[in-house]
Order: C-alpha cells, then structure tokens, then sequence
C-alpha cells in the first residue's frame, strides 16, 4: 500500500510538471506579448476631435480643462485588433488640478472601440444620439453634474455593444482627496467580463479600496482596434477634467496560442553566456532598458513544460546545475518587454 501511494505521488508531479504553457498570463501576471506602448513623447499617430483641449503636450495626454457635453479627444489606431478572451491595458491618470464649485467631473480615461467614433456619445449637437460600435472603458464619474468634491468621484468600467451602453455604479473605485496620481489597469479577463484595479504607486502592487471590481460585459463585443482619451458627453457641459493620461501599455496575450507562437523580442534584447552551459547562465544585456525594470525568468522545456520560475537578482545569474542535459528555453520578462532565448544544458 505504501509504494501504491508514493507511485500515485510521483505520477502527479509528473503530470503537474508536464502542463502545457497557458495562453493567458501565468501566474507571474507579466505581459507576454505587447501590441501597443505610447509614453506621449510624440504626438504621432494620434488624431483629435473638439477644441484642441486634448492633446499631447511635455510627455502626456493632457486634458486641459476640458469641458463635456461636445467632443474634446484623442484617438489612435492600435494597428491590431484585440482578442476577445484576455488583454490588459494599463496607464497612468494625473488630476492636475482640482475642479471649481459647480463642477462636477467626467472624463474618458481610456477607451478601446471598434471604430474611430467617440466612445460616450449623447453629444449635446447630434441630439444625444449614441454612435453604433462596440467598446469598453474605464471613465471617471461624479455622481453629480455639479459637485466638485472629489470624495464623490470615481473609476467606473463602461462598455458598449453597438449602441446600447451599460455600467453599474456599484463597481465604482472612489478617488482619494489627498492623492492627485493614480495608475489604472483595465483587463477583458474572459468574454463576459471585465476587471479594472486602480493603484495609488507606479509599481502597480499598492491597491485602492474597493480594488480590484469586476464588472460583466456581453460576451459579444469583439473588433476592439481603436484607443482613446477625451472627456465624457452625457449632455452635460457643466462636467469638467483637467488632467494628465500617460504610459500607455497594452497586452494581448488572448492572441498567444502557444509557445511557439510568440515572437521572440524584436531589436536588441538579452543573451546569455555561456551557452552549452553545465552549472550556470549569465544574462548579458544588448539594451540598457532591461536593466531598469524588475525582471522574472521562467525555464520551459522544449516541449513547453514549465519547470520554474524567480525572479532575477541584479548579478543575471541563473542556476542551472539541477537540470537534466538536453534543450530548454528561457523565458524573460519585465513590465514593458520580454524576450526568448534558448539555451542547452550540457554534462
């Protein structure tokens, strides 16, 4: 009986150690494929509608205060269009100043379309009549047209199939009177829902209360291929924003079917040294900007089987002495990039 259940044992850490590498995140919540990154260092690609209120001014988005009720945005092709089963997009939110009396705020942090039309319509010149796309976004939200305090603002995740538009207040992340930054993430976690996390630091670890909240979208919206930063138009005018957006970062990786299915990093990344290698690699760096960021390394097999993951020390050192001789590929990633390298194991 009891080598029946050291057998049962041995067989279910092989089977664990053999799982085939999943499409989404691991559980490392690293970006493995990144299809768009904007910093607002340039204004290039990006189109705007309205006043010129939104537009890129000394590295952001800037919302200089922008009123509602008319169409103040910017708008960018994302040049891909996004899966329907996971991607996350992450950004920053800057409240520059805060609102006179009578103000109440609105904005749209961030919005992901199907189309290049606004993404909250109801625009006090075309009647309130809602543009026909889907799309889902995160908006800030005061529950009062005319009510500056900010203990009554919040991030609010609203999505739209073709017309129709839909948020519950009850998934709000109020804002804090005595914090003007805020770092957002906005993920499509399955079909039918949707995940927003609001974090007071730039690290992304230090939650908001109430973060993170899920809200359920229809399943159906799909051809996401448009981003964008303006304000909100419910017919409102007395709304208003003054803020900075930056940082854009967006990850696909519903796109990631498999292993082998994800490009190693394009340009100047990571090698390592030396390679056949026995007891050891070295992590050399082809680009500087690797070694700001936190990095994670993960070690597959051939054949895709995960066997572990760390973090990285500043050395890029890695311990390899416990691995059996044959072909492996490491896995690298940091907040902003990742890369592959494949490396042998020798006697």
């Amino acid at each position: 009986m009891k080598q029946f259940i050291l057998l049962f044992l041995f067989l279910s850490m092989c089977s664990l150690f053999s799982q085939p590498i999943n499409a989404q995140f691991d559980e490392t919540d690293h970006c493995k494929r990144m299809v768009f990154e904007d910093d607002f260092s340039s204004s290039a690609g990006w189109q705007h509608q309205g006043d010129g209120s939104v537009h890129v001014s000394n590295g952001v988005c800037l919302l200089d205060h922008v009123s509602c009720g008319s169409y103040n945005r910017l708008y960018k092709d994302l040049q891909t269009t996004l899966s329907n089963t996971y991607w996350r997009a992450e950004f920053s939110y800057s409240i520059l100043s805060p609102n006179p009396s009578n103000r109440g705020a609105g904005a749209i942090v961030l919005a992901l379309t199907a189309g290049s039309q606004p993404f909250i319509s109801l625009e006090t010149g075309q009647q309130y009549t809602e543009t026909i796309q889907d799309g889902i976004g995160v908006v800030l939200f005061s529950t009062s047209t005319t009510d500056h305090n900010i203990n009554n603002w919040l991030f609010l995740i609203e999505s739209k199939k073709g017309d129709h538009r839909s948020f519950d207040l009850n998934t709000g992340i109020y804002l804090d009177p005595s914090i003007s930054d805020y770092y957002l993430r906005l993920e499509r976690v399955s079909k039918a829902e949707t995940q927003m996390s609001v974090f007071s630091d730039s690290t992304f670890s230090t939650h908001m209360p109430g973060s993170p909240v899920n809200f359920a979208i229809d399943p159906t919206i799909d051809g996401l291929s448009m981003i964008q930063h303006g304000t909100s138009t419910p017919g409102s005018p007395t709304r208003l924003a003054h803020a900075a957006i930056d940082n854009d970062l967006i990850c696909d990786n519903g796109r990631v079917n498999g292993l082998f299915d994800r490009k190693e990093d394009e340009g100047p990344g990571l090698s390592v040294y030396p390679n056949p290698a026995r007891d050891w690699l070295l992590l050399t760096y082809e680009d500087d900007s690797w070694r700001s960021s936190n990095k994670l390394y993960t070690i597959y097999s051939i054949h895709g089987a995960r066997i572990r993951s760390k973090s990285l020390d500043e050395s890029g050192h890695i311990d390899i002495s416990d691995l059996i001789p044959g072909s492996y590929l490491l896995y690298v990633s940091g907040r902003k990039r990742s890369h592959w390298v494949r490396f042998y194991k020798s006697n």
